[in-house]
């Protein structure tokens, strides 16, 4: 859970850059999967879970053209989370 949980604030911070419009819209869409999967149990579906989160992450960044720093952080998150696992 402490990954998924990192994630959430990662993405909720990363929010931030948004466009102001856009920010509780994706805000809550964050919160509504770790909800929805915040009881998953098993390491391999919990590690899936965290690489989608991240893809999509990065595509709304692109999509809103915000700086690349931020989806390198996510890369870098993602990185450190797969070794550990």
């Amino acid at each position: 859970m402490k990954p998924a949980l990192q994630l959430y604030r990662r993405i909720i911070r990363v929010s931030r850059r948004l466009p102001e419009d856009a920010v509780n819209y994706y805000r809550q869409y964050a919160k509504e999967n770790f909800v929805t999967f915040m009881d998953e149990s098993d390491p391999d579906r919990i590690l899936d879970l965290i690489k989608r989160g991240v893809d999509h992450t990065k595509w709304v960044l692109r999509k809103y053209e915000i700086d690349g720093q931020a989806a390198a952080d996510l890369e870098g998150f993602l990185g450190a989370n797969v070794a550990n696992s």
